[in-house]
């Protein structure tokens, strides 16, 4: 994945506001990576530029080598579904499905058929699977994190994007998650995840610093307290 140099910016004239500014990550396959930031950095906007939900002002978003505002609204739903995972930070699940039928929704909507052995696979890694005839609304906030983990692992896209995916998780579940995606990672997807927490971010291979949408600082993989002093500059550096 090759995000180009790419500027996001909401609004215009004097009310515009820039949310990414000149943003450059080039990830390779395998490669994972963690993007943290004070909040209002422009974390989830990179995320939902990278997955084509919001296209960027300037520069280009490509995904094996296809740049995606080359791409009409089917090409872009058809990469969305079997390129990337995303996990969203408000889960976006699907009320009226079982979980179940979340996990399966990928493979539906393409009218694949889904591969039970995977489902099964993640259900038990994730510790889901007595919930899986459960609708959401009968799971937990953990659970239901879990369960939208397990969908966009599903289809084995090349690449994950996960916005705060230990969020609602306890110590022991958030260990699994990420067990679970480092192992993804050596499979050879590309796994970009958005974090505020240092423990998540020690796991990657290299960790991308924004502060006021740009890139601040890039570095290979750093220890939980060393990432911590890192934000601390930041946010000292923001309140400045």
């Amino acid at each position: 994945m090759l995000l180009d140099r790419i500027t996001h910016s909401f609004g215009s004239g004097e009310t515009t506001v820039t949310a990414l500014d000149d943003v450059h990550l080039e990830v390779q396959p395998g490669e994972f990576v963690a993007v943290m930031g004070p909040s209002g950095s422009g974390k989830s906007t990179l995320l939902a530029c990278a997955a084509g939900l919001l296209a960027p002002t300037r520069g280009t978003v490509s995904i094996g080598g296809r740049q995606l505002s080359g791409l009409n609204d089917d090409e872009l739903t058809e990469v969305r579904r079997t390129q990337i995972g995303f996990v969203f930070q408000s889960y976006n699940l699907v009320p009226s499905l079982t979980a179940l039928d979340n996990v399966r929704l990928p493979s539906i909507l393409g009218g694949d058929a889904p591969d039970s052995e995977r489902l099964q696979q993640l259900a038990d890694r994730l510790g889901i699977t007595d919930r899986l005839q459960h609708r959401p609304s009968q799971l937990s906030g953990g659970q239901q994190q879990r369960v939208a983990i397990a969908r966009a692992l599903s289809m084995v896209p090349s690449i994950v994007l996960a916005d705060e995916p230990t969020g609602a998780l306890d110590t022991a579940s958030a260990h699994s998650v990420l067990d679970l995606l480092e192992e993804e990672s050596k499979r050879g997807q590309s796994i970009v995840t958005v974090t505020h927490d240092p423990l998540v971010a020690e796991r990657a291979d290299r960790v991308l610093f924004l502060r006021d949408g740009a890139v601040a600082r890039a570095t290979d993989k750093l220890t939980a307290r060393e990432i911590s002093n890192v934000l601390l500059e930041l946010i000292e550096g923001s309140a400045a």
